[in-house]
């Protein structure tokens, strides 16, 4: 199961009826209509719409999008990620949402040398209210004990106000 899958029904009513971008797509995009963004051409089966590294700014006008979605891709980047943060917010329309599913660094125990920063929610929450006037509608951070050993991310979603 992608990690997409995951929470792709908690998150839709954030996605409903909106253009979007989905960064790190991979295999699995949210939804079909959303524009996919991967730092290279996976193979066979790639969704990615747009091959691009995403440790640059987003070449998107600022608001120009409703969502933008990201599931683990944000600890790969090796750009800060206040700064990559604050792009992703400029791309997005006020009243559209941010939307991160994230490794939890408490409960993601496998020493993945790809991860170059880890966090657990309150840090990533605290990222996104520091930069931006926003107020976070959902989150969620998942309990491998209740929910599977498939479990260990965390699941924030900012609104632009």
């Amino acid at each position: 199961m992608s990690e997409t899958a995951k929470i792709r029904s908690r998150v839709a009513p954030y996605v409903r009826g909106g253009r979007g971008l989905d960064l790190g797509c991979g295999f699995d995009k949210l939804l079909p209509d959303s524009i996919g963004v991967n730092f290279n051409w996976g193979g066979q089966g790639d969704r990615a719409d747009f091959h691009f590294d995403l440790n640059n700014p987003l070449p998107s006008p600022d608001g120009a999008w409703d969502y933008v979605y990201s599931s683990h891709l944000l600890e790969h980047l090796a750009t800060d990620p206040h700064v990559v943060l604050q792009d992703w917010w400029r791309t997005i329309k006020v009243g559209g949402h941010l939307i991160l599913y994230l490794p939890h660094k408490d409960l993601y125990l496998v020493d993945n040398p790809e991860h170059l920063r880890m966090w657990n929610t309150e840090e990533i929450e605290e990222v996104i209210l520091c930069r931006a006037r926003a107020v976070i509608v959902d989150k969620l951070t998942e309990d491998p004990a209740t929910m599977g050993l498939d479990r260990y991310s965390f699941l924030l979603i900012a609104k632009k106000q």
